[in-house]
């Protein structure tokens, strides 16, 4: 499923582990690119303070990256329509 790969995907490139109960489903965001159409399936969690200290970046897939605040991350170079996702679950607020 989706959530499954969003799981396996963010435990392969942080190393962090959440459980399916933990991930919020906000829907899904439609994004047309000269080279085909995708659709992102976008889920939030919650992470601790322990989560984050224990992130372990998987160098293989990314090499350009940086840990900043959400509204520090508009200001950033972006995948096109990256920032209206961020909007979507900036939104969403988890109690």
């Amino acid at each position: 499923t989706t959530k499954d790969a969003a799981i396996r995907e963010l435990f392969e490139e942080t190393r962090i582990r959440v459980g399916e109960e933990h991930l919020i489903d906000l829907g899904k965001y439609y994004v047309c690119y000269s080279n085909g159409d995708f659709i992102f399936h976008l889920y939030k969690t919650n992470l601790s303070k322990d989560d984050l200290e224990s992130l372990q970046v998987n160098t293989a897939e990314h090499q350009n990256f940086c840990i900043c605040s959400v509204q520090d991350s508009y200001r950033l170079p972006l995948t096109p329509g990256l920032d209206e996702c961020l909007d979507i679950a900036m939104s969403n607020d988890l109690d």
